[in-house]
């Protein structure tokens, strides 16, 4: 179908956007490919689960989607896994994070990762600062309701100040290197869990030592959100 796209357009002037139906399909590919040519990215139909939590993250994140929609989260396909609690964790998190979604999207402030196990790190950069995410092995924790290794992990990132980040998802360990002139290195200053509410963001507890590794990554190994500042010393 993308490959298609001028060619709809031509002879179906009136469909507005296409969307993939992606299951088995490298989502990475199939994501890219759906958002050439000023088309939109809506998926409206995809897996559920913690792999849909995953995908949701990075088609937000990543390419600004417009809408997603996985399939059977009503249990009307699979009775025993209603409600789909893995899934609307994730949808917890992009719901919290809907004003700030909505005030980064097309700014270049924002993007994501979507890692299987054997993936090797990836780099991205936003604002201020290289980060580097890597696929963070072993159970997601008590928040999810498999309490399983997944086998994807999701992370949605967003720039929120020149040394400050949002970073929300699981499966993921994120580290930061500065892209400007100044102190080659960076450290984390502050990392709060938390949340938002009603827009606002509601701190809980504040993590160090061991948990980010004397500050130097940040670790989403239970689902969440992490509010970082970044320090740069040489």
């Amino acid at each position: 179908m993308p490959d298609a796209f001028d060619i709809w357009r031509a002879g179906a002037p009136r469909i507005d956007f296409f969307g993939p139906d992606t299951y088995g399909f490298d989502f990475l590919v199939s994501s890219a490919r759906y958002t050439q040519s000023g088309n939109p990215l809506f998926v409206p139909e995809t897996s559920s689960g913690l792999e849909g939590a995953a995908r949701a993250l990075y088609a937000f994140g990543r390419h600004d989607a417009i809408g997603f929609s996985p399939f059977g989260v009503d249990g009307s396909f699979w009775p025993e896994r209603v409600p789909d609690s893995d899934f609307q964790i994730g949808y917890d998190i992009l719901a919290q994070l809907t004003p700030l979604i909505v005030a980064h999207q097309g700014k270049g402030t924002m993007s994501a990762v979507l890692l299987e196990p054997k993936d090797p790190p990836k780099q991205i950069q936003l604002g201020n600062y290289t980060l580097t995410a890597a696929f963070l092995s072993g159970p997601v924790g008590k928040r999810w309701a498999a309490a399983e290794t997944p086998t994807l992990g999701g992370a949605l990132f967003i720039a929120t100040g020149p040394n400050e980040y949002i970073v929300a998802g699981f499966g993921v360990t994120i580290s930061f290197a500065p892209n400007t002139p100044g102190h080659p290195l960076a450290g984390l200053g502050t990392v709060e869990e938390g949340a938002f509410v009603n827009g606002r963001w509601v701190p809980g507890r504040q993590l160090a030592g061991d948990e980010t590794e004397e500050g130097d990554y940040v670790s989403l190994y239970e689902s969440g959100i992490q509010r970082l500042t970044l320090y740069r010393y040489r």
